[in-house]
């Protein structure tokens, strides 16, 4: 289908930069700049940082409560302690809920140690699982734990309200590069793992693992914060000159 004779397709075409594992090609790039020198994209009204969410959907009042304990420094003495019986420590200790998904498991003995003094809970959990092949995400108002192979199938779709990071469709085709750069995505990633990035709606949707979603989520942070001092320096140094 051509897709001159078809205004729809053309808008859609125009409207969203879409990745899959790969970044745009050259072809993808020249269509771009063909369409975007024949349609005008309105801008997007900034949104107020102070108002801006994460993502969306927004977790759960449970849930949120879980990844702000996350970020807490805890003390960890646990010594040669089954895995039930560690989480459910840390469950307790901590006010979170804790699911061990034991299917996954399939009934394996895991016996835990670590012993620490000032650490985040984040930290605790991955020195606690990474080196049993197993990891955890929150989803359903608790922390799931699982086998590593089970977390990095299972697929959510989160929309990142973006609008400040990127202005037009070569600002979002930019982006969309330096993701797949930070994120690692590449050829051999599963063709179900999406990436877009929409300018004219101010937006990165992203089909991924909790993993990647965590990784995106501070990339993108990272972003701002290096934009926001790139400013500071920019503002300081016209103070200087006058």
């Amino acid at each position: 289908m051509n897709l001159s004779s078809n205004p729809r397709l053309m808008w859609l075409r125009l409207t969203c930069v879409s990745l899959i594992a790969l970044g745009p090609t050259a072809d993808m790039r020249a269509q771009d700049e063909d369409l975007i020198g024949t349609f005008h994209v309105s801008p997007v009204k900034p949104v107020d940082p102070a108002t801006r969410p994460e993502y969306l959907p927004r977790p759960s009042e449970n849930e949120q409560a879980i990844l702000e304990a996350l970020h807490k420094q805890v003390e960890v003495v646990l010594r040669d302690i089954d895995l039930p019986d560690a989480m459910n420590h840390l469950k307790e200790t901590h006010g979170i809920e804790i699911w061990v998904d034991t299917v996954q498991l399939k009934g394996q003995e895991i016996s835990v140690t670590l012993e620490s003094s000032s650490i985040s809970l984040r930290s605790c959990l991955n020195l606690l699982l990474e080196p049993h092949g197993l990891s955890y995400f929150v989803e359903d108002d608790v922390l799931k734990v699982t086998t590593r192979e089970s977390a990095e199938t299972k697929l959510i779709t989160r929309t990142y309200p973006a609008d400040d990071l990127f202005a037009s469709a070569e600002d979002a085709i930019e982006l969309t590069g330096a993701l797949t750069c930070g994120l690692g995505l590449s050829q051999n990633t599963d063709h179900q793992r999406s990436l877009i990035v929409s300018a004219p709606r101010g937006v990165i949707i992203a089909r991924q693992s909790h993993r990647v979603h965590n990784e995106l989520l501070q990339l993108l942070q990272d972003l701002r914060a290096t934009r926001a001092n790139a400013a500071a320096g920019t503002a300081e140094v016209a103070k200087s000159a006058k």
